[in-house]
């Protein structure tokens, strides 16, 4: 939105795209944090790297977004995943995950190509390397990446889908974020929502109000 508190013009400026601060994500979260466990994480990007040992943490949801790690559309990397337990006792299940990727940056996991790995049903505690490939029409800046590990011994049924709530007795969810490389595809069109409908970067004679602009560019 741009606002004018007097007549005159206005101009907006691409300055980047990020998933951090969108709110539309869906909750995930198993019932109990008594068993299956996200033990450690590492994806090594470009030129920054995600490396998260959580080995000692008994939890059911964990917001790292604050760890990234850069890629690039078309390459691919590979994601290392242990899973593990938390029973006191060192009781491990069968347990699988799947993880995902907000490659277009819309605030859910929906989209084609956005289920990017899994592991399939496997005794506890286990170590995988999931290759992920960057689609090449990732929208770059900040995507969200959801890891998903659910019991799967107990639970069968149990799909580690992004948005599960409660669904499994026991699991553990971690969002990382995954910085993707480029710059706004050109060319872009402008639409703003003033009486002219005017289709430039900069709109002029507008009076005093809040305007709405729409920006596309060629992705």
């Amino acid at each position: 939105n741009a606002t004018c508190v007097q007549q005159g013009s206005a101009t907006v400026s691409i300055t980047g795209v990020g998933a951090s601060a969108i709110s539309t994500y869906c909750a995930s979260t198993p019932q109990y944090n008594s068993y299956t466990t996200i033990d450690n994480i590492v994806l090594v990007g470009d030129n920054t790297t995600i490396s998260n040992n959580t080995s000692s943490i008994c939890d059911t949801y964990q917001d790292y977004t604050t760890q990234s790690a850069d890629v690039a559309p078309g390459s691919s990397y590979n994601l290392n995943v242990d899973l593990g337990t938390c029973h006191t006792g060192g009781l491990a299940l069968i347990d699988m995950a799947n993880v995902y990727v907000d490659w277009n940056i819309d605030g859910d996991f929906n989209d084609l190509n956005e289920w990017v790995g899994q592991v399939n049903p496997t005794q506890s505690p286990s170590s995988h390397t999931l290759a992920i490939t960057v689609p090449a029409t990732a929208i770059p800046g900040q995507s969200r990446m959801r890891i998903v590990a659910q019991n799967n011994q107990y639970q069968p049924t149990n799909q580690a889908l992004a948005c599960d709530v409660n669904t499994a007795w026991f699991g553990s969810t971690e969002d990382y974020t995954l910085v993707v490389s480029g710059s706004v595809a050109t060319p872009v069109t402008y639409l703003w929502d003033d009486p002219l409908a005017q289709t430039t970067q900069t709109a002029t004679n507008l009076s005093a109000g809040t305007y709405t602009i729409t920006i596309t560019d060629a992705n």
